[in-house]
């Protein structure tokens, strides 16, 4: 990579020259780039201020099969279908793994939650998808959950309604990537989202075109997707239960597409009662 700061965290902080307070509430590798990257994260961060804040219930994890799209050269891209597999470290964090392809290439993502935050890093397999763009290059996400992408991201209306967010359910994530190379540096918005319904991975957003099939011949890891233990998941006092199923009633029912296995998930922000492999 390029910077050598990029996976460190210097003493610069967030737009604001500080590194936040509350900073135990961040995933460990949250601040694991560098300066550029983080201004953006906070301009995120500040939108998804402006949105109505969602509580989180205890236990409940990321998991699940997203859709999505990205915004870079001056025009969105599709996010197919991607999956990610969560396994639970206390009540509020965790380990994400996943897999999936884009216009780039297939790929794998490995990171951590918390709360309301998902830093991701998503490596390409060198040889597959688009030669001129796959690298064999990571790409960091930093994610936060919002409950309504249009509110964060109004200027943005169209794009998301062409992809296929409902105007109805529009809680999803959104954040920024970047990617350090020693002749290319980007930084941008991109958004993840749980369709009405459970999709197989490489499902393609509403409207977006279709990714070439070259890109498809994924071969998943060989390590295992990670299971919750029974004694990992956590109660939910039933009034917040009540409340996260009246807010997210699409969401809370999204599954995760593993190895051709289909197992329930509960996503971030709805009640968790489950043991079963996600």
């Amino acid at each position: 990579m390029g910077n050598r700061r990029w996976f460190s965290l210097d003493a610069t902080g967030l737009l604001a020259g500080q590194v936040p307070t509350d900073v135990a509430e961040y995933p460990p590798s949250w601040f694991s780039v560098d300066r550029t990257a983080r201004r953006l994260m906070s301009r995120a961060e500040e939108r998804v201020s402006n949105t109505v804040p969602m509580a989180v219930a205890l236990g409940s994890t990321p998991a699940g099969n997203y859709v999505g799209c990205y915004w870079q050269y001056g025009a969105c891209h599709p996010i197919p279908a991607q999956q990610l597999a969560c396994a639970v470290c206390d009540a509020m964090t965790g380990t994400a793994e996943g897999h999936g392809f884009d216009d780039v290439g297939n790929f794998t993502t490995r990171g951590m939650y918390k709360a309301l935050r998902l830093a991701l890093t998503k490596q390409y397999v060198p040889g597959t998808g688009n030669p001129r763009e796959n690298r064999g290059h990571a790409v960091e996400l930093r994610l936060i959950f919002c409950s309504n992408l249009y509110g964060a991201l109004p200027e943005r209306a169209a794009d998301l309604q062409r992809f296929g967010v409902p105007p109805n359910s529009a809680a999803g994530f959104f954040g920024t990537w970047h990617v350090r190379l020693p002749r290319y540096r980007g930084d941008a918005e991109m958004c993840l989202w749980l369709p009405a319904m459970p999709v197989d991975i490489g499902y393609v957003p509403m409207g977006a075109p279709v990714v070439p099939q070259q890109t498809a011949q994924f071969v998943p890891p060989a390590q295992p997707v990670m299971a919750v233990p029974q004694a990992m998941a956590q109660p939910v006092p039933q009034a917040m239960a009540q409340a996260m199923a009246q807010a997210m009633p699409q969401v809370a029912v999204a599954q995760a597409v593993s190895q051709g296995d289909v197992s329930e998930t509960v996503p971030m922000g709805a009640p968790v009662e489950y043991a079963r492999k996600i």
